[in-house]
């Protein structure tokens, strides 16, 4: 696989050291699972509780394969319906925020994290991101952004050049949603060493679906 598209080793702020070798994939699932049912807000239910549920629009995530797991965003708004919807193959831009997960909250949206900074509050900074407006974040927190390439990132779905979770995730979405996804590292880098990256590390994107071209 081709992961450098999107991950660029320019943040040496992430914990040092690597996962142990017995007994990974297990923990990283349960604590997953656990985190979005419980901490994360909203709590969520599984898409299968969703589906039960007697609640009018149940917040829900969707898992792919118990190793990847998809939040969307306002997914109950009324015009979402009327959005491109995404295709395997079809060529997207997205707007991405990379962060290596610990399972706890992570807030990316601008203006909420500018406002720490002004009260001087800890921040999570991603290892990567390529929204324009974080170059200011980024460079308030003392880092160099000369070197951060704040464009859209724009491939074809299922091609092999991004983390398979994404990959995987992407398709049934729509053109603007905001897409919260949380991977074991089996569905990010696997057992590569990536940048800055720990060896098996969990990670969490948030991804901006921006634009969406349909493919025949």
């Amino acid at each position: 696989m081709k992961y450098g598209l999107f991950v660029i080793a320019l943040c040496a702020l992430c914990m040092a050291g690597g996962c142990a070798e017995e007994d990974v994939l297990p923990g990283q699932q349960s604590k997953m699972a656990s985190y979005l049912s419980g901490t994360h807000q909203p709590r969520l239910m599984t898409e299968e509780e969703a589906e039960a549920s007697l609640e009018t629009e149940p917040q829900f995530y969707t898992a792919f394969g118990n190793t990847a797991y998809r939040y969307i965003r306002h997914y109950y708004d009324v015009e979402r319906q009327d959005r491109v919807l995404v295709d395997w193959g079809d060529r997207v831009s997205v707007t991405l925020w990379c962060y290596e997960f610990a399972f706890k909250n992570i807030t990316f949206e601008y203006d909420q994290v500018m406002e720490m900074i002004e009260r001087k509050r800890t921040i999570d900074l991603p290892y990567f991101t390529n929204e324009p407006r974080w170059e200011r974040i980024l460079q308030a927190a003392g880092l160099n952004t000369e070197y951060w390439p704040f464009e859209a990132r724009t491939f074809h779905v299922g091609d092999g050049t991004t983390a398979p979770g994404l990959d995987q995730s992407l398709a049934g979405c729509r053109e603007r949603d905001t897409v919260e996804l949380y991977m074991t590292y089996t569905m990010a880098y696997g057992d590569e060493m990536i940048g800055v990256v720990p060896y098996r590390s969990p990670v969490a994107w948030f991804v901006s679906i921006d634009e969406v071209e349909k493919t025949d």
